[in-house]
């Protein structure tokens, strides 16, 4: 609200501020704030894989809280496997079970940082694809719950912005000459603004803990600067209550560290500098609307014309323009941050609550004009107006992710797996374990000579750097770090050379690796040969075992072409598909669970058949005798999503694939293959209702 007296230089501020909040998100780089959102995951989200991974785990945007952050696997068994916070910003969920369908992954992270609650969830499929419409991803909705403490959080900003307000009147009316008239006393919203304010904090740590567990409410709130700000504000309101009840004025510093934690209990932790200017910008927006709601209040002797109203407006009018000044730009700046895109602005919910918040300050910004020409006085309909951008604002706050957010959390599911360590075109690469570790060994260019050495060491717990020593043909070799899963070396090879990864410490656990003889010669044939065979076959039997690193799981599989299947897993599991019909028997005798109108189960479909578009350079690396038969060793790597794959065939020289490993975190199989185009029968189990 603007009133008489250098009236060009105001409308000139006025000008000025709107520009600058304008221009500034369109001038300066913006870093979005952001909950513990999903990363990447292995397995990605809809990925079809030949077999269950023995692990699936999940990197997030920020570090969760250990305790109330989790995730969980629907098994098309019908069973749910729990999963734990394993590292700073990674869950997993240990696997043991190969039952081809869909595997549903539920996920809850509470951010350290914020100590907001984001859930999601995706699937993928073994054998089968996912329908990609099951997918529900994150939430970009309000639910009922964040829009029920979103009125409470408007309620508690309400009462601290008149507080401001008020206690801005009364220092304003205490200037010569003294206008005693003004009414500034803050007792009632103040102690509105506690209750709401420990209604808020009880409710986000009830959601957060997922019940009124006192040990996991706790942990939310005391766990990160967030957590904190949440369990002091109550605490400094009713402080701030009772000095105003004693006419203290040490109020206004307890409201000023109420607003202080009120910005430190939000999104701005997230980021460098966020909580300072969080700080700033509801400080300003409480100097701002809270002195219209207070204004609002008052009845100046002979109304707002008289002397007595203008001069208390004039007094309020530089205090305004700053604070509105500060407000706008901060506003719009985060405005745009969450919005991303102009498209996003009219194409989502978010968006046009913003766009509204944004309608409701300009048309504030011409009742201030009006009233700056004594056209119109009207701090009621000004202060109603704060209350619909109050609103507003705490509508923006309770969704989970705005659109900017959703759209780089989109972008980073399902990255393809990169970075130091893996496997580039024309490498010589081949993969391993050591104990519970992935360990890749990539040799560049693999040639007789001076080489390049990567060691990829990825634990089943995470990526986090682990310990970890090499050594060839016995003399040890001097590693360097190229990132947290990568150790690097300069290496002279000849070929033959026996290399050794010790990962966790001496002696703890070790990956050995033989070279082949150098340069190992291209191996793109031979495996376009094993494929085409092994495609051809009309029936075989697999002996598969699944060692995840914890435990392992063995299972026999019997296939015929094009869509019959039966397999008999470790503890009595049974699966029986034939073409659309699914047969589960899950214990021994617990009898059979049929399901039908199921897409067909692909018995032709190998491991390293998912990788195809992606295999990096397959090789030759040496010959074995396998169940009586010659076999050429092949070794290559494929990416499948953001899991990084190595793989291993025994080749005969018939094409027949005699056996096969695949290598991946906390995925370590081992597959043999026999009984190629032997007469096999598979129909419906005895005791199954057909």
């Amino acid at each position: 609200m603007l009133v008489p007296g250098r009236r060009l230089t105001n409308a000139r501020r006025i000008l000025l501020a709107l520009a600058i909040a304008t221009g500034l998100p369109l001038a300066l780089p913006m870093a979005a704030f952001a909950h513990a959102g999903l990363l990447s995951s292995t397995p990605e989200p809809g990925a079809e894989l030949a077999s269950a991974p023995g692990a699936v785990t999940m990197r997030f945007s920020e570090p969760v809280n250990v305790r109330l952050s989790g995730a969980s696997v629907s098994t098309p068994g019908g069973s749910d496997v729990s999963g734990t916070v394993v590292g700073p910003e990674e869950i997993a969920v240990q696997l043991a079970t190969d039952t081809p369908g869909e595997y549903r992954v539920s996920w809850t992270t509470v951010s350290l940082l914020d100590g907001h609650t984001l859930s999601g969830s995706f699937a993928f499929g073994v054998g089968v694809p996912v329908d990609p419409q099951t997918d529900e991803g994150v939430s970009t909705s309000p639910r009922t719950t964040d829009l029920l403490i979103s009125i409470a959080r408007a309620v508690e900003d309400l009462g601290l912005f008149l507080t401001t307000g008020l206690l801005l009147l009364g220092w304003l009316a205490r200037r010569e000459p003294p206008l005693g008239w003004v009414r500034s006393r803050p007792v009632v919203p103040l102690t509105v603004a506690a209750a709401a304010g420990i209604a808020v904090v009880s409710a986000e740590a009830i959601s957060a803990a997922r019940g009124v567990s006192p040990g996991a409410v706790a942990s939310y709130l005391t766990t990160g600067v967030s957590g904190v700000a949440r369990l002091i504000r109550p605490a400094l309101e009713l402080f701030a209550s009772l000095l105003a009840r004693r006419r203290s004025r040490s109020t206004a510093w307890a409201v000023a560290a109420s607003i202080v934690a009120l910005a430190a209990a939000g999104h701005a932790e997230a980021v460098p500098w966020g909580v300072s200017i969080e700080a700033v910008h509801v400080g300003a927006a409480a100097v701002w609307a809270g002195g219209v709601l207070a204004l609002a209040l008052q009845h100046p002797p002979g109304g707002w014309s008289s002397v007595e109203g203008r001069s208390l407006l004039r007094r309020f009018t530089p205090v305004a323009l700053g604070a509105f000044t500060l407000t706008a730009m901060a506003g719009l700046l985060r405005g745009a941050q969450e919005v991303g895109s102009v498209h996003e602005v009219f194409a989502s919910s978010y968006g046009v609550t913003l766009l509204v918040k944004s309608l409701f300050v300009v048309v504030m910004v011409a009742l201030s004009v009006l009233a700056w020409r004594r056209r119109l006085v009207a701090p009621r309909l000004e202060s109603a107006l704060v209350l619909g951008v109050t609103a507003a604002a705490v509508l923006l706050a309770a969704y989970p992710l705005p659109p900017a957010r959703s759209s780089e959390a989109e972008k980073a599911v399902g990255m393809a797996a990169q970075g130091p360590g893996l496997p580039e075109a024309g490498d010589l690469t081949l993969g391993g374990r050591a104990g519970t570790t992935l360990v890749g060994l990539t040799l560049s260019p693999g040639e007789p000579g001076r080489n390049d050495l990567f060691v990829y060491v990825l634990p089943l717990r995470g990526e986090r750097a682990v310990p970890v020593d090499l050594s060839i043909d016995e003399r040890s070799v001097a590693l360097d770090t190229c990132g947290t899963a990568c150790r690097r070396a300069a290496v002279d090879l000849s070929g033959g050379d026996r290399i050794q990864v010790r990962v966790g410490g001496s002696g703890i656990s070790v990956a050995s690796f033989n070279v082949p003889t150098l340069p190992a010669a291209d191996g793109a044939q031979l495996l376009a040969k094993a494929e085409q065979r092994m495609h051809a076959l009309t029936s075989y039997q697999l002996n598969q075992s699944l060692d995840s690193g914890t435990d392992t799981l063995r299972t026999v599989y019997m296939c015929r072409a094009p869509d019959q299947m039966r397999a008999r897993s470790t503890g009595g599991f049974k699966i029986v598909w034939t073409g659309g019909t699914e047969y589960i028997e899950r214990a021994p005798r617990a009898g059979w669970i049929v399901d039908r109108g199921e897409p067909p189960f692909p018995v032709l479909s190998f491991v390293w058949d998912y990788v195809p578009d992606r295999i990096i350079d397959p090789r030759i690396v040496g010959t074995a005798h396998v169940d009586g038969v010659d076999t050429t060793i092949l070794s290559f790597y494929g990416p499948l999503g953001s899991a990084a794959y190595w793989f291993r065939l025994w080749v005969d020289p018939t094409g027949l694939v005699r056996r096969s490993e695949m290598r991946a975190q906390g995925h370590f199989m081992n597959q043999r293959y026999s009984a190629f185009d032997a007469p096999i029968s598979i129909g419906p189990p005895e005791g199954a209702n057909a």
